[in-house]
C-alpha cells in the first residue's frame, strides 16, 4: 500500500457551516460535540485573519456517557443558556462528527425547543460528512437565506446593491471590498447588505430591498439563485480584476442597473493607476517570457489570468483550481480559460500533481496559498492569492487585487519583485 501525504487536509462542510454562521453578527453557534472539537475550532478562526470567536461558539461539551446513550439533555440546556444569556437573533445549531456518528436527531431537537427559546434555531445535521466546506458555505447560506427573506413581490431601490461571498476564511476579503464599495460609490451606487460576513438577520431581511446581488465567489452563486427564486431578484457574478476586467464589471453592473456607463470617470481611473509595465521595466528588463502559475479560487484564478495575459503581457502555462466551479452551466469555464491560450487546467489537484507540473513548467510567478508557496521551491516569486495563509495576514485595508487599485498595487507589487529577483529577466 502507498501512502499518500496530502499536506493540508481539506476542510470539511462543517468547517463551512461555522465561517459562515460566525460571520453574522447576531448569530452564535452551539456545537454538540466534545471541548476539544471546539477548542480547535477557536485556533482555526484565530489563524485567519486573526479572528476570535470568543463569546461567537459554545460547546455542550458531551462526555463518553452522552455519547454511548445518545443523550441530548446537554444539547438542550446548552441551547437554553445561551438563549437567555447572549439574546441572539439566531443561534446554530451545528452537528460535529460525533453527533453524526451516534445518529442523533438535531433536527427534531430543535423543532421540538423552538417554542421554549427566543433565539430562532437553524439546525446542521451533517456533521462535516456530506462534503468539502464549499459546500457547508453554500448550503449554510441558502438555508439562512430561506429562513429570513420570505416568498413574495418587493419594491427594490434602483441604485443599490447586495453583495453575496464573503466568509471569515476567505483571501483579502477587507481590502477587496473596500473597492468595490469605492468602485459602486464612483457610480452613485449604494450597498445594502454585504452576506453573510458582517451582516446581521435585520440586513439579511432586507435584501430583497436592492436591484441586484454581486455575487463574488462562484460558491455563491446557488444562493443568488435562491434569492431570485424567492423574490424574483436579479444576480450578476464576477469580480472585477485587472484594467480589462474592471472595465467589464463595471460595463455590466451599468447595464443591469439601466446606467449609463461612466467612460469619463473610467478614464479618470486609468489614468491614476493604470501604469504599465513597459513604463516601469527599463529597457534591459524584458518580462514578456515570465511564467506564471496560479493555486487560486475560480473568480482569482480566472481574473488574474486575464489581466496577467492581457494587461501584463505575460503568460499564465497553468491553472489549479481547488474544485470544479460552480458557474452557470452555458458558460463552460474550460472553454473560457482556453480563450485565454490556458489549456493546462486542473481541479482539485493532489500534491504529487501540483509538484510536478511546477517542476515541469518552472514558472517565474506562482500565485498560491501557504502550502503550495512552501512546495515550490525553485519559484523565484511567490504572491500569497489563497486559503488557507495563516502565516501571512491581510486584515488592512489598502492591498486590493480587485478594482483599479488592485490593479495597480499588484503591478507595483510585480515589479518590485522582479527587481528583487533580477535573474527572472534573463532568456
Amino acid at each position: 500500500m502507498r501512502i499518500i501525504e496530502t499536506g493540508i487536509p481539506e476542510a470539511t462542510d462543517y468547517f463551512g457551516i461555522l465561517w459562515t454562521m460566525a460571520g453574522i453578527r447576531d448569530c452564535i453557534i452551539v456545537e454538540h460535540g466534545a471541548p476539544g472539537t471546539v477548542t480547535y475550532t477557536q485556533m482555526s478562526f484565530n489563524s485567519m485573519n486573526r479572528r476570535s470567536m470568543f463569546h461567537k461558539i459554545f460547546t455542550c461539551a458531551v462526555n463518553e456517557d452522552d455519547v454511548v446513550m445518545g443523550s441530548d439533555a446537554r444539547l438542550k440546556e446548552s441551547i437554553k443558556w445561551v438563549d437567555s444569556t447572549y439574546h441572539p437573533s439566531v443561534i446554530a445549531v451545528v452537528a460535529t462528527s460525533i453527533t453524526a456518528v451516534i445518529g442523533l436527531d438535531i433536527d427534531g431537537i430543535v423543532r421540538s425547543l423552538q417554542p421554549e427559546v427566543s433565539a430562532r434555531l437553524i439546525p446542521f445535521s451533517s456533521g462535516g460528512f456530506n462534503g468539502t466546506y464549499f459546500l457547508g458555505i453554500a448550503e449554510s447560506s441558502k438555508a439562512v437565506i430561506r429562513e429570513f427573506i420570505k416568498p413574495g413581490s418587493y419594491t427594490p431601490t434602483k441604485k443599490k446593491v447586495n453583495i453575496l461571498g464573503p466568509t471569515c476564511e476567505q483571501f483579502n476579503t477587507i481590502s477587496d471590498l473596500a473597492e468595490i464599495r469605492r468602485l459602486l460609490s464612483l457610480l452613485g451606487i449604494s450597498i445594502g447588505t454585504i452576506f453573510p460576513d458582517g451582516c446581521t438577520t435585520d440586513e439579511i431581511k432586507n435584501i430583497p430591498d436592492a436591484s441586484l446581488n454581486l455575487v463574488i465567489r462562484d460558491i455563491m452563486i446557488p444562493v443568488g439563485e435562491e434569492i431570485e427564486e424567492l423574490s424574483g431578484q436579479k444576480y450578476m457574478y464576477g469580480l472585477p480584476i485587472g484594467l480589462t476586467g474592471t472595465k467589464k464589471w463595471i460595463a455590466r453592473v451599468s447595464e443591469l442597473l439601466g446606467i449609463l456607463y461612466p467612460e469619463e470617470i473610467i478614464n479618470d481611473e486609468i489614468s491614476r493607476f493604470g501604469f504599465s509595465l513597459t513604463s516601469l521595466f527599463l529597457k534591459i528588463q524584458p518580462y514578456d517570457h515570465l511564467s506564471v502559475i496560479l493555486a487560486c479560487p475560480y473568480e482569482y484564478a480566472y481574473g488574474l489570468s486575464e489581466m496577467i495575459i492581457k494587461d501584463w503581457g505575460m503568460q499564465v502555462s497553468a491553472v489549479f483550481l481547488p474544485e470544479e466551479p460552480q458557474i452557470s452551466e452555458h458558460e463552460n469555464y474550460k472553454i473560457l480559460f482556453s480563450d485565454l491560450g490556458i489549456h493546462d487546467l486542473y481541479c482539485n489537484p493532489d500534491d504529487d500533481l501540483f509538484e510536478s507540473i511546477v517542476n515541469g513548467k518552472k514558472p517565474q510567478i506562482l500565485f498560491a496559498n501557504s502550502y503550495y508557496l512552501k512546495m515550490a521551491k525553485s519559484v523565484q516569486i511567490k504572491i500569497p492569492a489563497a486559503h488557507p495563509t495563516p502565516d501571512y495576514i491581510t486584515m488592512y485595508d489598502g492591498t486590493p487585487f480587485v478594482g483599479f487599485r488592485g490593479y495597480a498595487y499588484l503591478t507595483q507589487m510585480i515589479t518590485n519583485m522582479c527587481n528583487a529577483h533580477p535573474e527572472v529577466f534573463i532568456k
